[in-house]
């Protein structure tokens, strides 16, 4: 639930479950501009691991998505956890999704477990898709209030400007890790919080290996209050990015790290969790790794590139009258 949202979870008359997100409407415009976009996203992304939007029933009150469901927040509290195979199943699934979503200029900006749905036949959708941005517009950047800290990437905490799909990576890098673990990772209570549990975890990284950030006003200040992981040992870039970084996770882990089925993919994790984002792997990076085999992605259905998007830069929406000729059942209220 948020501010212009509310998830509801039933059943429909097949018997199989649905999720639905009841959209608040503005008294005098109707569906917000995040409304319109979601909605205009769904109808263009036709991918099997992305949400499949099935109807848009309407009142004066409110507009209602209709999904398929189960989420992952769900799935990581179950008492047993998730099997050490179906979390590689599951996560690459996550994988293809948002490298659907890059291949097409969408950066998610907002992955959680809230946002990863999972169907009876355990096909993973990922949903959520009202902060996204076009990754070609990159000045309409998410604010660090935007979505949730837990799994917000360093270069957005800290004030970066320019960002692409890399920052849907370190997000499903901290899910990883908390299907495994059934913790997260960088539990945050604010962005200073966040940022502190970020550097504290997994430890500042040596001048060379991010040498935008020892001038950072942000991490400065926080250096001299909060942060106390202080490398004894100077470390090379690479001995950070690699061996420091899986160590850390390692320990992070409780002994999880050494089960048979997870051993491959903690290293595949550090590659996700690099905080210089110029170092993190991408999402057909991350596919190619060993960690998954050789079983390919599923094939998108229709580019969203070719819906042509008209942008309202007044709410950083897509334009009332653009999203309705995606959503049969708007009424275009500039007209």
């Amino acid at each position: 639930m948020n501010d212009y949202a509310t998830v509801y979870l039933a059943s429909a008359p097949d018997g199989k479950g649905r999720a639905l997100t009841e959209l608040k409407m503005n008294d005098v415009e109707g569906l917000t501009g995040t409304s319109m976009r979601e909605i205009a996203i769904l109808r263009g992304l036709n991918h099997k691991n992305i949400v499949t939007l099935l109807d848009v029933p309407k009142t004066k009150a409110s507009s209602t998505l209709v999904f398929e469901y189960e989420d992952m927040r769900t799935i990581i509290n179950e008492d047993l956890g998730i099997r050490t195979d179906k979390v590689r199943d599951f996560f690459k699934q996550v994988l293809c999704g948002l490298e659907f979503c890059h291949q097409n200029n969408i950066t998610h900006c907002d992955l959680k477990p809230e946002n990863i749905l999972k169907r009876n036949d355990d096909v993973i959708k990922i949903g959520g898709f009202d902060l996204n941005r076009q990754m070609t517009n990159q000045s309409d950047n998410p604010t660090s209030e935007d979505n949730t800290l837990w799994y917000k990437p360093p270069e957005i905490l800290l004030g970066e400007t320019k960002y692409d799909g890399k920052v849907d990576i370190w997000s499903a890098g901290c899910i990883l890790f908390e299907m495994i673990v059934q913790k997260p990772l960088f539990p945050g209570n604010d962005t200073d919080s966040e940022i502190c549990y970020i550097f504290n975890r997994l430890g500042l990284p040596p001048p060379d290996y991010w040498p935008e950030l020892s001038s950072n006003s942000i991490l400065q200040r926080l250096y001299l209050t909060d942060i106390n992981d202080r490398e004894e040992v100077e470390l090379t870039k690479e001995e950070y990015a690699n061996s420091h970084l899986l160590d850390k996770l390692n320990k992070l882990s409780e002994e999880k790290s050494t089960y048979s089925g997870f051993q491959l993919a903690f290293p595949l994790m550090v590659k996700c969790l690099q905080p210089n984002q110029s170092v993190r792997i991408d999402a057909t990076q991350a596919l190619d790794d060993e960690y998954f085999g050789s079983v390919k992605c599923p094939k998108g259905l229709q580019d969203i590139t070719t819906l042509n998007f008209v942008v309202d830069d007044s709410d950083m929406g897509y334009s009332v009258s653009d999203c309705c000729k995606y959503f049969p059942k708007c009424t275009d209220r500039a007209h």
